[in-house]
């Protein structure tokens, strides 16, 4: 699903634009990667919550974590990345770019953008829709407690008194598919809890495991 893949491509995207102003050396690139990188993926982690009451990813666990929003691990893994970005693949990013500039009709080359952005806004739009659902389904055919849960139940019920969305969500937007995209996705409880939703569903295995073969 594009919204998981676009947390990466954001972070990129805002890496790109901000890490322009610490070129003066690698050590300023990495610095810059890991403030980037590490802001990046809290206000990600921030905006999932806030907006569809779920968490993608948890560091609890991990050293020297804030919120479990981030850690010190994957900041510094963001700084690695800020460099190879910076060093390596924005270079053939700003050929490919000029190379078409120089090839195609400006015209053409604007349109396309425009296609694959309105694409790209439905199919966020869509996977969100899908990650909300899924969190309905969870609560209401595991029961549970949850502030929300009147209003999941009464959505659960609609969903599924109609035969057309029924078929829809039970062939596209399975507990299934969310988690082979969000191993890690999680419910939030009112305390702050989170329930990491593979630990109720112990019969689908994330791509983060090793599948057995059947």
């Amino acid at each position: 699903m594009v919204l998981f893949y676009g947390i990466y491509g954001v972070g990129a995207a805002v890496m790109i634009i901000i890490l322009r102003h610490f070129k003066k050396n690698n050590y300023t690139l990495f610095i810059g990667g890991c403030i980037v990188g590490a802001l990046s993926e809290y206000i990600i982690s921030l905006f999932g919550e806030l907006l569809l009451g779920t968490r993608w990813w948890d560091y609890s666990n991990k050293f020297l974590n804030i919120n479990g929003r981030i850690c010190l691990l994957f900041t510094l893994i963001w700084g690695i990345l800020g460099l190879i970005l910076m060093l390596f693949i924005n270079p053939l990013i700003d050929e490919v770019i000029d190379w078409i500039d120089s090839r195609i009709n400006k015209k053409v080359v604007n349109s396309v953008i425009i296609t694959i952005i309105v694409f790209l806004f439905f199919d966020t739009m869509l996977s969100g829709m899908a990650v909300n659902w899924v969190r309905t389904k969870v609560i209401v055919e595991k029961n549970i407690e949850i502030s929300c849960k009147d209003k999941s139940i009464e959505e659960y019920e609609k969903i599924y008194n109609n035969e057309n969305y029924k078929g829809f969500v039970d062939k596209y937007w399975t507990v299934e598919k969310i988690l082979f995209t969000y191993p890690n996705f999680s419910i939030i409880l009112d305390d702050g809890t989170l329930i990491l939703v593979k630990d109720l569903y112990p019969e689908i295995h994330p791509y983060l495991y090793k599948r057995e073969s059947s």
